[in-house]
């Protein structure tokens, strides 16, 4: 009787212990679980650090890159962008190719776009999908008097927005701003390149409408890569000294040539002869040129003004290209300390070119053509490119020089797992350059193709997926 009551009683610590070992374990399964979920996001909290990191090291080497270049871009845009090593990290600077299926790495230039708050309204109207309404809005938006032309939009439209606000009445401080603005739409802006990287991906191709210009020329990326809010550079030569201005201001100490001496007065002189602008003559004999043909262009020059720009000048007074190379960069027509808004010829895209004031397609085209074979580092190229006349069509809205560039960035850690994306704009025209302009794009997704992190993860070196920059990229070509 006892032995049967015995058994029992062991058979029930059997059962029970068997259900101890059993909660125990799928507590040690739960806790290892627990443990292996925080270690990985311990693991991608160290990764996002390291490509924290990385994207910061990026900026120093874009500073480095543009600081004390003095205006010369090219070599700049040259300089190598993709899958820089940084630490056990890598990073990219994408900027978008000419080619919208193609990737393209290296700074870009903001100078070779179109700055919205100097532009007219037949430049904005050049750009690809661009409407009379958004050009328009733009330009009222930054009116400082709240003056709206043609079929723009104003405070009494914002005003009656579910969430109203007042138009600016100043300056576009970026270019996101737009988005504020009627008429601009994410559409105009960036087109189907959602993720802003510069390539039509598969999954944007499919909602691709194309965007054109008054030239049928097509863009899927919208506005975004051709405009910009913040070129300025001094009025200056390459050397930093201040220009001759070709047009003789008004109260001016000129020497006239009836042996009469100095006389204070506007050109052309009272005093029975053209006046000698002593000025323009040192330029033009510090350039070169020699004695006789100085004193033929000051004297063409006493009595062809007044000037709209450097080119306008070299065709009333007949300078020869050459002569224009050797002192384009001497002279300037207007007293004003900073250019605001200038393209530079040398590294706009065509679609920015098309915008030019009395430029055709043909003459883009031209531009495009010379520039790959010329040397650049004077403007007087352009009219080598095109006729005295559309060179002065031109000539106040042009330059050869930049100090202000982009860079987006994308970074990520060596084993793949942690990325980060930003924006950043620099202003170089004084050392050290400085960043001016900085956004985080890192919520728009990985901008680069899946292949990239796949081989990080899987501990080889990213594969190349981009094609060479310089001459043949967007900035340049």
């Amino acid at each position: 009787m006892i032995r049967p009551a015995r058994a029992a009683r062991h058979g029930s610590i059997f059962v029970t212990a068997m259900w101890v070992i059993i909660i125990v374990g799928a507590l040690l399964v739960v806790f290892a679980r627990s443990m292996r979920v925080e270690l990985i996001a311990s693991g991608n909290r160290l990764s996002q650090v390291k490509a924290d990191a990385v994207e910061l090291g990026a900026e120093q080497y874009v500073l480095s890159l543009v600081d004390d270049t003095d205006g010369e871009a090219e070599y700049v845009l040259d300089q190598t962008g993709e899958a820089i090593p940084v630490g056990d990290g890598y990073f990219w600077l994408l900027r978008p190719a000419s080619n919208e299926q193609t990737y393209e790495f290296g700074i870009t230039d903001e100078a070779g776009k179109v700055n919205l708050t100097t532009a007219a309204e037949p430049q904005l109207l050049m750009l690809p999908g661009m409407t009379q309404e958004a050009a328009d809005s733009i330009l009222a938006w930054q009116d400082a008097t709240g003056k709206v032309t043609g079929i723009g939009a104003g405070t009494n439209y914002y005003n009656t927005l579910p969430e109203p606000y007042k138009a600016k009445a100043s300056q576009l401080e970026t270019v996101e701003e737009t988005l504020l603005v009627k008429g601009v739409t994410p559409d105009l802006l960036f087109g189907v390149d959602r993720n802003r990287n510069g390539v039509i991906d598969p999954s944007e191709s499919s909602h691709s409408s194309g965007m054109a210009n008054a030239y049928g020329v097509i863009s899927n990326r919208g506005i975004f890569p051709y405009v910009t809010v913040y070129t300025m550079e001094a009025n200056t030569d390459s050397l930093g000294q201040a220009r001759v201005n070709v047009n003789t201001p008004p109260g001016a100490t000129v020497v006239t040539t009836n042996g009469k001496g100095a006389t204070p007065q506007a050109a052309p002189n009272r005093g029975g002869g053209p006046p000698d602008n002593p000025a323009l003559r040192n330029a033009l004999t510090q350039a070169g040129l020699p004695a006789a043909r100085v004193n033929a262009v000051v004297s063409r020059a006493a009595t062809s003004g007044p000037f709209a720009n450097v080119f306008d000048f070299a065709k009333k007074v007949e300078l020869a290209p050459q002569e224009l190379r050797q002192v384009a960069d001497r002279l300037t027509w207007t007293d004003q300390k900073m250019l605001t808004g200038l393209i530079n010829v040398n590294t706009a895209p065509r679609e920015v070119l098309l915008t030019l004031p009395g430029l055709q397609e043909s003459d883009a085209d031209a531009l495009i053509a010379q520039r790959q074979r010329s040397d650049l580092t004077s403007i007087g190229w352009v009219a080598e490119a095109l006729t005295t006349d559309k060179a002065a069509l031109i000539g106040a809205t042009i330059t050869n020089r930049s100090y202000w560039y982009s860079a987006d960035i994308v970074a990520v850690s060596g084993d793949g797992r942690g990325f980060k994306r930003v924006r950043i704009v620099v202003d170089a025209r004084n050392t050290p350059a400085k960043i001016v302009y900085r956004k985080d794009l890192t919520s728009l997704g990985w901008p680069l193709p899946v292949e990239v992190r796949s081989a990080l993860r899987s501990g080889q070196s990213p594969p190349r997926v981009g094609q060479a920059g310089g001459r043949q990229g967007f900035g340049v070509r």
